[in-house]
Parts: C-alpha cells; structure tokens; sequence
C-alpha cells in the first residue's frame, strides 16, 4: 500500500529540492514572487473546485492512505496544489532563463500582434463554456467538463496579456509544459496501481492516454501546467516591460521616480497588473532594438564577460550588457579612426555625450536622491545620429535609458582612459600602470556594482556610506585586477593593431630598445616571446596581489549577485591562467567556452568562500589610512 504521504515523500518532494538546489544560484526576488503569488492563488481557488469534484465523486481516496481530511479533500491534496505549483514554476525558471524577456517584446506588425493576442481567447472560451454546460454531476462528462470550466477562463485572460510573449517563445515554452507534465503522468499512474486513489468510471470518458491513466487525469495535469507557465511567462513578459520602459511605474498612483525592484510587494503587483495590460504593438521599438544590437556587441567583443553575464537575473543581465556595449563602441571610437585628429574629435563627441547625459547631475557620487528616469536628459539626438554609425547610436541612445542611477565620475575616468591613449602616455612604473587601469576598469566595475544593487532593489545606491563606499573601492579594485589580465594577454595584439605598450618601462631590461620594438615599430616578437611572457607573468602577480582584498567585496554585496559576481570575475581571470600554462606566449590567450563554462559551474555550486565580515569601524579605518585602497595608485 501506498500512502497518500508516500507519494510526496518519495515522488515530489525530491523532485522539488533537486530542481531547487539547482535553481538556487539563479534565485531572485521576482521568483519568490512567482512562488507565494502563484501558490496562494493555486490554493485559494484549487480548494474549492477539488472539494467540489471529490463531494460529486469525480475521483476518492483510500480512507487508509491519508492522515487526514480538511472538508472532502486530503491534506495531502491540499499540499499538493502548493507542490505542483512550486515544481512547474521553478522548472519553466531554469528553461527559460537564459534568454532576456525583453528581446521578446518585439513584434512583426500591429496586426500579426492584434490576431495572436485575441483570436486564440475565442478557442479558450469555447472550451469553458463547453466546460460549464457539460459538468452535470453523475455523467462522464463531469470532470472533464470541470476541469475546462476551471482552467479555460484563466488560460484566456493570460493569453490577453502575454499570448504574443508566449508564442516568441514556444519552443522553452512547450518544455517547461511537457517535461512537468509527463512527469506528474507517471506519478499519478503509479498511485492509481497502488490504490491511493481512483478516478470514478462514471464520471469520466473512460479514455485512457497510456496504461492506468484517464484522459482526464492527463487534461488535468497539462492544462493546469499551462496555466502555470503562461502565468510565468506573463509575469516575465510584464516585469521586462516595467524595467525597459519606466514610465509605467512613473504613471502609478504615488507618481514617484522608483526602481520596479524597489517597490513594497503590494505596489509592485499593482505595477504588474498595469504593465500586464499593455500590448507589445503599443511598446516603442527602438529600446528593444538597441538592446538587441548592445547585446551583440557584447556577445561579439568578449566572450568571457558574455558567458559570465548569463548567469545573472535578466534585468541585471540586460543593463550589464548595455553598460559594456556603452564601454565599447566608445572605446573602438578612440581608437580606431583612421587619423589622430579624427581620434580627437570622436574624444570629444564621447565627451559631449557625457556632458550632455549628465547635465543634471550635481555630483559625481552616487545620487542620495532618485532622479526621474522618464526625463530625457537634455541630449542633442540629431547631432549624434549624424556623427556615429549606427551601432554605436544605439549603444548611446541604450546607456541614456538607464544613466539615471549611475553617477557621472567614472564616466570621465573612461574619457581620462581614452585621453591617455590618445596622448601615447608612457606607462613609466607600475603606478601608472594601476593608475591608467583605474581610470578603464575601476570605474567600469564601479558601475557595475551600481548596477547590480539598484537593479537588486536597493535603489539608488549611495556610495558616501562608509560600508556602501568601501565595497565600491573593492568593486574597483577588482576592476584593476581584470584590466592587469587583460593587459597580459594583449601585449602583442596592442603593440601589432594599436601601437600601444602597458608594460611599465621598469620591467625593461634595455628600454628605449624594446619599447620602441613594441611601439613604433610594432615588432612585438623581437623582444622575444620568454620577454613577452616574462611582463605577462609580472602584471599577473601585481594582479594576485590585488585579487584577494578585491574579492572581500562581493560578500557584501545582494547575495542573489554574489556568485555570479565571483563567476563573473573568476571566469575573467581564467585568462591568467591560460597564460600561465602556455608555454612562449600566445598571442591573445582564449579560454574554451567548456573551460569558462566550468569554472561558471564551480562557481555557482561549489562552496563559497567564507570572508571575514568587516565590522562598520574597521571599515572606516581603512577608509581613513587608506590600507588597501586603489586610491594610492591614483
């Protein structure tokens, strides 16, 4: 005999902590929502309709198999509803994670868009009605009828909301349906062997899909997985059209600036609802579109930050890849136009841009203050659209959308980075070394912890906190680490394509020689590749030595970011490694996407380190003396 109990115990249960010990790097605070919003409503309203189906017999239960009964209806049955909730919404998380909702806002035509979104809701109400008139107790069509009449109204009003979402993405979609579905099947069919429960002759068709299953059973299960997963997809598709278009949260009923991650549970769910009734035909494209050609960019420039990046939440994920699109086109303008007085004027248009993006910005500090991300700030749009090709359009227009958390100074640091590659500055010792790595990698790690706190919900984040200021210095100091490897590895792709040097001119054992070798003459191999390797191997050091106070940083920051943050930087620094090993030097060292993948995978569920947490007074101290501070590199 099996027991009602067992069937959790053994078929369930185990399923669910599997499937969340695997999810639990991925987990955010929209998944928690996911979880209690559609759990209660599961329990609300499956409650009812069970006791109503079991009190006319549609299906009973072993007096002996349960421990007790609330109304007409198991405990167990009770626990179930929760189970099953719990199991679909975590399984559609991990299929279609990987994909950003928002590139799935996009749409073909308004009118292929208007007959998705309401054609199918004829088919959904036929059924229910169909449903309604067919449930009469005591017939074979009673529990099919039921199971319609409960699930077809909901499946149309989802549709209504996200049936253009869903039909973008079919293929994870289908999955996260199918596999739940066959799965509960097989269970269901193993307790009706047992005698656990039963399924009433009289009340159903008398179809069985395989074995001991009746077609009701299997309608059951697939279309309340439906609902589950249209409700996951409709949340997603909402939750990306309130974080790429904030305008929707501006228009809610306190008319304050707010990030969406940021608003208490009930005026999110509010937000959700107004956002879950917008039409994707009614979106502005171009947001999407620049997102779509940031991401390539990305996905093009550096495939070690773009395997990283996935493991972050989509709205994080999608700013990152913004942010580092941003980073790049206006590093390619610096360096790759034809003359240097064509180097100098796309300086300036990068300087423009910045001036213009912040013009109202007061402070080069984190703002204490939201600003109102639906003000546009004051940027001359027609001017850039005649000087920058497109992509590089779309990068600016993409980082304007989200500049309005992000503070202004490590912007120009960038533009001091540029300058100083502009001038053919001499990197004389390892200060200025790790002063020009600060000004191109410390301020973009600063800006990536801004991303990852505001969109983790901690708003605007205010950097002139000792502990908030102290984990900023580290984010930048990590900054310097990933600048040094990557110096490593391009020595002679800067020398060969750039005509640049970062070896300090200490490390030369004949100076005037060899860097002129590796500048003027761009002959990076005449050094002599154990030379070569040598630098590489030096700036690694200076890079390990910075490593360890930089990586006490990410214990401090949300802890959903915490291991993508350290997959993010380890993935990074596995160049390093890959330099190490090779014998010579290799020219711009690659790590394979199975060797990024796996230390992604270590990263995610291996054992974290345990850092010491740094008590307020200790961290002021160092603010103070300065111990550790990339500050005394500057």
């Amino acid at each position: 005999m099996l027991t009602y109990i067992e069937v959790h115990i053994y078929y369930t249960l185990p399923v669910i902590f599997l499937a969340l010990l695997l999810y639990r790097p991925f987990y955010t605070k929209s998944d928690t929502f996911k979880l209690v919003f559609l759990s209660t409503v599961a329990l609300v309203t499956a409650s009812p309709w069970d006791n109503y189906i079991v009190y006319h017999k549609a299906w009973w239960y072993c007096p002996n198999c349960v421990l007790f009964v609330i109304g007409y209806v198991p405990i167990e049955e009770y626990m179930f509803f929760v189970i099953m909730t719990v199991m679909t919404t975590i399984f559609t998380g991990m299929v279609m994670r990987w994909d950003l909702p928002t590139l799935h806002l996009k749409i073909k035509s308004p009118l292929q868009s208007t007959l998705i979104r309401y054609v199918p809701i004829a088919g959904f109400a036929s059924a229910a009605v169909w449903g309604w008139f067919n449930a009469i107790p005591k017939t074979q069509t009673f529990y099919g009828g039921c199971i319609l009449w409960y699930t077809m109204p909901v499946l149309g009003l989802l549709w209504w909301g996200a049936g253009n979402y869903i039909v973008s993405r079919f293929v994870p979609f289908a999955i996260s349906i199918i596999v739940p579905t066959i799965y509960l099947c097989w269970v269901d069919i193993v307790a009706l062997r047992a005698g656990t429960w039963h399924i009433n002759e009289a009340t159903s068709t008398g179809i069985f899909v395989i074995d001991v299953l009746p077609l009701e059973e299997f309608g059951f299960f697939f279309l309340v997985n439906c609902v589950l997963v249209f409700a996951c997809c409709a949340i997603d598709k909402t939750d990306a059209i309130m974080n790429t278009f904030p305008q929707i949260v501006i228009s809610c009923k306190y008319h304050k600036p707010q990030d969406v991650s940021n608003l208490p549970q009930m005026e999110y769910f509010a937000v959700l609802v107004r956002a879950f009734a917008i039409t994707e035909s009614n979106l502005p494209q171009d947001p999407i579109n620049d997102l779509v050609t940031s991401l390539h960019v990305l996905s093009e420039a550096s495939k070690s930050f773009n395997t990283a990046s996935a493991v972050f939440s989509p709205n994080i994920r999608q700013d990152l890849g913004i942010l580092y699109a941003f980073c790049r086109v206006t590093d390619d303008m610096a360096d790759n136009a034809e003359t240097h007085e064509k180097r100098r004027e796309a300086l300036a248009i990068i300087r423009r841009f910045v001036d213009e993006l912040f013009s109202t910005a007061s402070s080069k500090k984190p703002p204490t203050k939201l600003q109102d991300p639906t003000l546009p700030p004051r940027i001359n749009w027609p001017y850039y659209a005649s000087k920058l090709p497109a992509e590089s359009l779309a990068a600016f227009r993409a980082i304007s959308r989200i500049a309005h958390y992000m503070p202004s100074g490590p912007f120009y640091e960038l533009i001091a980075g540029y300058q100083w590659d502009l001038d053919a500055t001499v990197v004389k010792n390892e200060n200025d070394l790790l002063k020009y790595s600060t000004y191109v990698a410390s301020s973009v790690g600063e800006l990536c912890v801004c991303v990852m706190m505001y969109k983790s919900g901690m708003g605007n984040w205010n950097g002139s906190e000792p502990r908030n200021e102290w984990v900023i210095e580290r984010a930048r100091e990590m900054g310097q680490v990933l600048q040094l490897v990557n110096i490593s590895r391009d020595i002679i792709t800067d020398s060969t394509t750039l005509g640049r040097c970062y070896v300090p001119l200490t490390y030369f054992s004949s100076a005037d020689k060899d860097y002129a070798s590796l500048t003027r003459e761009r002959k990076p191999l005449s050094v002599g590749e154990d030379q070569l390797r040598g630098f590489a191997i030096r700036m690694l050091y200076l890079a390990d030595n910075l490593s360890k106070s930089a990586s006490e940083g990410i214990a401090y920051l949300p802890a959903e970011v915490q291991r993508g943050a350290k997959a993010a930087a380890e993935v990074y620094q596995g160049i390093g490694a890959v330099v190490r090993r090779t014998s010579g030097y290799q020219q711009r060292a690659r790590m394979s996407m199975t060797g990024r993948a796996w230390i992604a995978f270590k990263c995610l569920y291996g054992s974290t380190d345990r850092v010491k947490v740094r008590s307020e007074s200790k961290i002021r101290k160092t603010l103070v003396t300065g111990k550790g501070m990339i500050g005394k590199h500057a």
